[in-house]
């Protein structure tokens, strides 16, 4: 997290890989990083004004146990004496980075603190008696647990809260393109609408997923995703195109507080990331096109629920967008999950009004019911479950249409 309003520095600071999140000046930063909790707070000290914000958040967070993981890194100006940097070390400040600083040696001390953050609550969570489980209840909600995880693409472990919806706690049901609707809360919950948390962020270098496989969880036993050089050469060199598209978050992005547009543009990463993944591995991750292609109905599933609604234009574009994907994925995706995407663009084409793509992936699914080519059982199930609804959507379609004009537009 990212304390600093000299945009020249908070700009360095960017490119060294820190997420900045919005602070207003005047604000408290102990009640800031209380409510962010982030591993590694930056301040930048050549705005006089933090000097001894800095100092005082530092002493106070160092010696509070809720937040004595919070590690402080001080950039300071020229100038500023070994007598000021002692006594901002003695405060509890993990570092102090004297201006001008290279990128090289900004991320190698936000690792550091980085991984001396992890020790911590490692240690908390041992003394906590927390050592047999890394999910806990979320306090605020009823409805949700969070797991820690890693991001893959960081040489000190980077934590990230990975929200998971607790079984039977909200009553859902299933819109015309097969996504969940998140209705109501059971009695005794909480609501929540989980299309705001289902996107795992790093708060580290913006990697965002709804897969959690391609994050490291301590916990698990299976084995990881494993990503070849391309790939991790590409991300890396996409953080830049990641930042653009977050912009300044607010201290709730990371949290079970995510709101409705913020949810937005965790999507809008979680596209950057699967375009990269898919373009590095075309033969090997095209489930990739399906992810891009869903991640567009989820969000205009979501701009659907802002106060004003959606405009049908903004709608029809991420239709587009979705039936183009699955269209595309169409032709190398296999198994339960083909079924489905066929059943999307079916969905996609009759909202449309694009009656011939959708008679066509008809056509072809009642080829393969009659070949009997589909013998696992679970695949089975699946192609004639969305078989039937493919019937449906079909019977139906003069009802699912946009308004005319913004399918034209």
């Amino acid at each position: 997290m990212v304390v600093c309003t000299d945009p020249a520095l908070r700009a360095a600071v960017v490119r060294a890989g820190v997420v900045p999140v919005k602070f207003d000046p005047g604000a408290d930063l102990v009640e800031l990083a209380k409510r962010v909790l982030p591993h590694v707070m930056v301040i930048d000290m050549t705005d006089p004004s933090l000097v001894r914000d800095a100092e005082r958040a530092a002493r106070i967070l160092s010696r509070c146990d809720e937040t004595k993981s919070v590690q402080v890194v001080a950039l300071a100006p020229s100038g500023f004496n070994t007598a000021w940097q002692g006594k901002m070390r003695g405060a509890g400040v993990f570092a102090v980075l004297i201006q001008p600083v290279s990128d090289k040696e900004l991320t190698l001390v936000v690792d550091i603190a980085a991984g001396r953050s992890n020790e911590v609550r490692a240690k908390q969570r041992a003394r906590n008696g927390r050592r047999t489980s890394l999910t806990f209840p979320v306090e605020s909600n009823k409805s949700l647990l969070v797991r820690t995880i890693h991001c893959p693409f960081h040489d000190q472990p980077q934590p990230i809260n990975r929200y998971i919806l607790r079984s039977g706690m909200i009553i859902t049901d299933t819109d015309f393109f097969d996504l969940p609707v998140y209705k109501s809360a059971a009695r005794g919950t909480d609501f929540i609408n989980f299309h705001q948390l289902n996107v795992i962020v790093c708060p580290r270098c913006l990697f965002s997923s709804n897969e959690p496989r391609y994050f490291r969880d301590p916990g698990e036993k299976s084995k990881p995703h494993v990503y070849n050089t391309p790939t991790r050469v590409k991300l890396r060199e996409m953080i830049g195109e990641r930042q653009q598209i977050a912009g300044e978050l607010t201290d709730s992005f990371f949290t079970e507080h995510r709101t409705l547009e913020q949810a937005l543009v965790a999507n809008q990463l979680v596209l950057s990331t699967s375009k990269h993944l898919y373009d590095c591995n075309r033969y090997t991750m095209p489930i990739e096109l399906v992810r891009m292609g869903n991640c567009h109905l989820r969000l205009a599933c979501l701009k659907k629920l802002r106060p004003g609604g959606a405009d049908t234009t903004d709608l029809a574009s991420h239709y587009r967008a979705a039936l183009d994907l699955l269209g595309h994925g169409f032709t190398t995706i296999e198994g339960a999950v083909l079924f489905k995407a066929v059943y999307q663009i079916v969905a996609l084409a009759v909202t449309l009004g694009e009656d011939k793509i959708a008679y066509q992936y008809i056509a072809r699914l009642n080829e393969m019911a009659r070949e009997g080519s589909v013998t696992d059982k679970d695949e089975k199930a699946a192609m004639e479950r969305y078989h039937l609804r493919c019937q449906q959507a079909w019977e139906d379609r003069d009802y699912r249409r946009l308004d005319d004009q913004a399918v034209a537009a």
